[in-house]
């Protein structure tokens, strides 16, 4: 069995770059292609430092088609555009464990170009273009150093720069002229921020969002920010309590788009910047209108003031939008089956059950019941924490009467089914509060300024809102999470989500950090077809579909020309360097008078000259052809680049031995 040999530096870099690869393809990839991954990483770089045997092809074409069945088997759970990503990533894995020739090493430089344009499907934020840019230039330089030429790392590098300094004016030319069209396909996405709120939520489950600092969404605003205390952004609406969990009843959940309504003059307006969530609810101040959606699914607004898109997406949504938080919520008050916000389990929390009858009997009024539920807050101990002990049974109870220990969604919860115990109807809202302000008009809200509040209907005001945690913690609406809480947990929040720019020396840079990835999201991300043409008529005025479309063929005509104009100075260079030492031979033979005809082999023609040579020159001729012969037909090696050195010194004596003779 023959021994694998390989090339240490672009095999190393070619190693290097995979493994940059698939860390940001860790959505996609399926968990036995990680395992395979790593061992082909592993076997890789083994290879740098000694002579492993090749794996018989037998062997490894067993072990493909084993690949393949499991990768057919496993799509339906991942998705076509996930399969044919891990697929991608399969095959460079087999090839990195059995690399034999040039062109092995070319294969998987071409894979990995194709794993850059993968993950641009999946990463779109500033920060990955940065990163894939450096990969890019490095599988470049990459590229140049796998040349026949044997490029130096100096020289692979400044070409590699220069063809993306060329590149990047056609790249900004065709992002602005080329048609946008909506995604032939959607990507299925996990992560934490990603499945942040959903349409069930059980006390503690926004706890544990508050553990991350995973972007939400950025918002905009054409003035100041408003202030903490109004910064309350809606998003799911929860009608329906079971005892323990607060969800969207499916059959009221009003997906239809609610009858146009007309604002005030007081309203705020903004620009939001929403990270995928896996559902089809957005994020608002209260009665928001939809002024412009700059996303590619429609977004409306339903009778419980909830903004949502017209089917679940995968990619950011943009969207700009006005409210009027000081308006009452009585629009849709005809329209709204009141009997679902009463709705209470038939049994469990029996001692909520009596306090209730106890004290908010039904001789109170409105105002008496909601002031008294509300003191019970005030007159006990409760405090607020991130760490709520467990309450399996009957878990209003425990909390009210037992723990008095919880967070946002307790205090909520606990509300909520106090008032619908008084029949007074009222819903669970979930979404974020607070955000911290960047600049003077942009709020960054995270994952750790989720939120519920309680909304309770009355008779001649609409829908109200109560904050019951603000009773209880009022720093939380007014400076955010961690005021909140206690020493203690405080530290403990702060080493968690924390991060390099918490430093307060850097605590500047964050801040202009997010505002430009806003701006990128804004103008890179949110150019969209109206975009495109507001742009386009701003530089050439009026336009029609005919003169656009004939504008786009003469740009992308253009561009070719110009690629065409660029490749010519290429292609000589590597011509030139592909043929440096037999050319020095046949050019010192051809001037002695030996020309050596188009088809005829090196061999033939070493054989046809051979007995009119002396035996210096005729020495060197049979080593070099050999050698040559032996280089060319034969396996790459590790010697490689000696055998290249020692045709080169061969060529050379034969040039100089050819100048003696012509003296």
């Amino acid at each position: 069995m023959s021994s694998l040999q390989v090339r240490p530096l672009p095999y190393t870099c070619l190693l290097v770059l995979f493994s940059m690869l698939i860390l940001t393809l860790s959505e996609a990839l399926m968990p036995w292609v990680w395992v395979l991954c790593a061992c082909a990483i592993v076997i890789g770089f083994v290879r740098i430092k000694r002579s492993l045997p090749s794996v018989k092809n037998i062997t490894l074409n067993l072990l493909a088609i084993f690949c393949m069945l499991l990768l057919v088997y496993l799509s339906k759970d991942f998705g076509l555009m996930a399969t044919m990503v891990n697929l991608l990533v399969v095959a460079a894995c087999l090839k990195l464990i059995n690399l034999q020739t040039r062109a092995d090493y070319h294969l998987i430089l071409i894979v990995q170009f194709f794993l850059i344009a993968c993950g641009f499907i999946y990463h779109q934020s500033i920060y990955l273009v940065f990163y894939y840019s450096i990969c890019l230039t490095l599988l470049l330089v990459t590229a140049f150093l796998l040349n026949k030429g044997q490029l130096s790392i100096v020289l692979s590098v400044k070409q590699s720069l220069v063809m993306i300094i060329q590149a990047i004016p056609i790249a900004l030319v065709l992002f602005v002229v080329v048609p946008r069209l909506p995604p032939f396909w959607q990507t299925n996405v996990e992560s934490s921020t990603q499945t942040g709120l959903s349409e069930q939520i059980t006390p503690g489950d926004i706890a544990d969002l508050a553990q991350s600092d995973e972007l939400v969404f950025r918002a905009e605003f054409d003035n100041l920010v408003p202030l903490a205390q109004e910064r309350y952004w809606r998003s799911i609406v929860l009608d329906y309590f079971d005892g323990k969990s607060w969800l969207m009843a499916r059959q009221h959940s009003e997906y239809n788009r609610a009858k146009p309504i007309q604002l005030s003059d007081e309203t705020l307006r903004y620009l939001v910047v929403a990270e995928p969530n896996n559902t089809r609810w957005l994020y608002s101040l209260d009665i928001p209108i939809i002024e412009e959606n700059m996303s590619n699914m429609a977004i409306n607004m339903n009778r419980q003031y909830q903004l949502y898109k017209s089917e679940v997406g995968k990619s950011q949504s943009l969207y700009i939008v006005q409210s009027a938080i000081n308006m009452p919520l009585d629009i849709f008050v005809p329209e709204l089956d009141f009997a679902r916000y009463l709705q209470v389990p038939p049994q469990g929390n029996p001692r909520i059950r009596t306090w209730v009858q106890e004290n908010l009997p039904i001789s109170m009024s409105y105002e008496e019941k909601v002031a008294t539920a509300s003191q019970y807050f005030l007159d006990n101990p409760f405090t607020y924490t991130l760490k709520p002990p467990l309450m399996p049974n009957d878990p209003v109870d425990s909390f009210l009467f037992d723990n008095q220990k919880g967070f946002c969604s307790h205090y909520a919860s606990a509300f909520a089914y106090m008032l619908r115990l008084a029949n007074i109807p009222s819903r669970l809202v979930a979404g974020y509060q607070g955000g911290e302000v960047q600049g003077d008009n942009i709020l960054s809200v995270r994952q750790f300024d989720a939120h519920a509040w309680v909304e309770a209907y009355h008779p001649d005001k609409g829908w109200l809102r109560y904050d019951p945690t603000a009773l209880v913690a009022p720093n939380r609406t007014l400076s955010g999470l961690v005021s909140a809480l206690d020493q203690q947990e405080s530290e403990i929040f702060s080493s968690s989500v924390g991060g390099l720019f918490d430093l307060p020396a850097l605590a500047g840079l964050r801040e202009y950090m997010s505002v430009i990835d806003h701006n990128w999201n804004q103008f890179v991300l949110g150019f969209n077809n109206d975009s495109q043409s507001d742009l386009i008529e701003d530089i050439f005025g009026e336009v029609s579909r005919k003169s656009l479309t004939h504008f786009l063929l003469a740009t992308l005509s253009a561009i070719a020309l110009f690629l065409a104009v660029l490749f010519l100075p290429y292609k000589k260079w590597f011509k030139r360097r592909h043929k440096s030492h037999l050319d020095k031979i046949l050019l010192a033979f051809k001037k002695e008078g030996f020309e050596k005809q188009v088809s005829e082999p090196l061999q033939h023609f070493y054989d046809r000259i051979s007995p009119q040579l002396n035996e210096d020159s005729k020495q060197l001729m049979q080593e070099y052809t050999k050698m040559y012969y032996s280089i060319s037909y034969g396996k790459s090696g590790e010697d490689e680049n000696n055998n290249e050195s020692s045709l080169s010194q061969l060529a050379n004596k034969l040039v100089r031995i050819g100048k003696k003779r012509k003296k």
